[in-house]
């Protein structure tokens, strides 16, 4: 059945489900790929995500300005952190400073991207979901080649003579790094409504990056790194298990709309045929007197019956409005008699010709 969907200016085609036994309150089982979760009406699926693209816009924005402000004040601290006159301090900040800068202008080019409606509306919904994923990915080894002991492992240099001043004394750890990794999960999965399957490649990511640096560059927390490991991809594991149910949630919301509206839809073709029958036998009828009166023999016309009327022909016996007063129950628009309060002494209005309550 071709239904409008919302926002489109033209029919889409949606498969319709049956909606069995206990249809009012039931959810009708989604048609779509159990892994996945995508529709298997490549239509439908592209409205799912056309739908998400504003919001998606507008939160990344948001992230950009916070993303932008964090990378300002490490910006601050890099430069001048001691010593200042050690060479292998010196590259070590370099190499911070340029991942630094890179974070920067990633954070740059995502405002500007998300910012400009000119830009950020000529963009397809599925560039968008990549690009901000991959921004995402950009992100995780940035967050440890900023830090003071991963950078100079990556460089060969130990942190403990790299960093040793008479000023401050570094403890190094793997804290920060896993809970900007945290932040960077908690923001793609519960603040970027993006769909769980692509945000996959980044959970890999953020799990192998932290193996990588904890083990193979031999992390700051030495052998508490794998209690680090676990508890890291747990979280990991949990966001996407909470970004797959927000998801589901989602498209079952969708799926509920669009049964809705087609059976709307095909309510409002019944009827108009309905009208245009009626309107074509009373155009072949003879004019008749108004209704209830009668010709000057005192007797009454039959087109003057309420059971030929333009109504009755719409409603039949009964069974058509029966018919009708179920879909309502069903897309929940009919009042029953029980939720209707009346209100005599409320007055909704007043003229001339007297008052509404």
């Amino acid at each position: 059945m071709a239904v409008f969907a919302p926002g489109q200016g033209q029919p889409q085609t949606f498969k319709l489900l049956s909606t069995g036994p206990g249809a009012n309150t039931a959810m009708r089982e989604l048609d779509i790929y159990k892994v996945t979760l995508r529709f298997r009406n490549a239509q439908t699926e592209e409205y799912f995500v056309r739908s998400q693209k504003d919001r998606l816009v507008n939160n990344y924005f948001w992230l950009a300005v916070q993303l932008l402000l964090v990378s300002c004040s490490m910006l601050v601290i890099w430069p001048f952190a001691p010593p200042l006159d050690r060479p292998e301090a010196n590259r070590t900040r370099l190499l911070g400073m340029v991942a630094l800068g890179s974070v920067m202008l990633a954070a740059i080019v995502t405002l500007i991207a998300t910012g400009k409606e000119t830009i950020s509306a000529r963009l397809h919904p599925n560039v968008a979901e990549v690009a901000a994923v991959a921004v995402m990915m950009f992100l995780v080894p940035m967050v440890y080649l900023m830090d003071l002991y991963y950078a100079s492992k990556c460089l060969g240099y130990d942190p403990g003579s790299t960093w040793a001043n008479d000023r401050i004394v570094y403890k190094f750890s793997d804290t920060r790094c896993i809970l900007a990794q945290s932040v960077l999960i908690l923001a793609s999965h519960l603040t970027l409504p993006l769909r769980w399957v692509v945000l996959a490649p980044q959970e890999v990511l953020s799990v192998l990056t932290y193996t990588v640096f904890a083990f193979v560059l031999e992390g700051p927390d030495g052998s508490d790194a794998w209690s680090t490991l676990l508890l890291f991809t747990a979280l990991v594991i949990c966001s996407a298990i909470g970004r797959r149910t927000i998801e589901m949630h989602q498209r079952e919301s969708l799926q509920q709309i669009i049964h809705e509206r087609s059976l709307r839809a095909e309510l409002e073709f019944r009827l108009s045929c309905e009208r245009e029958e009626s309107r074509s036998t009373g155009a072949r009828r003879p004019p008749a007197p108004e209704e209830g009166s009668s010709d000057g023999n005192g007797s009454f016309h039959p087109e003057s019956l309420p059971e030929t009327t333009t109504t009755a022909k719409a409603i039949g016996n009964g069974d058509d409005l029966a018919r009708i007063m179920d879909i309502g129950r069903r897309e929940q628009w009919l009042v029953e008699p029980e939720e209707l309060q009346i209100r005599p002494r409320h007055v909704l209005g007043q003229g001339g010709f007297g008052k509404v309550v």
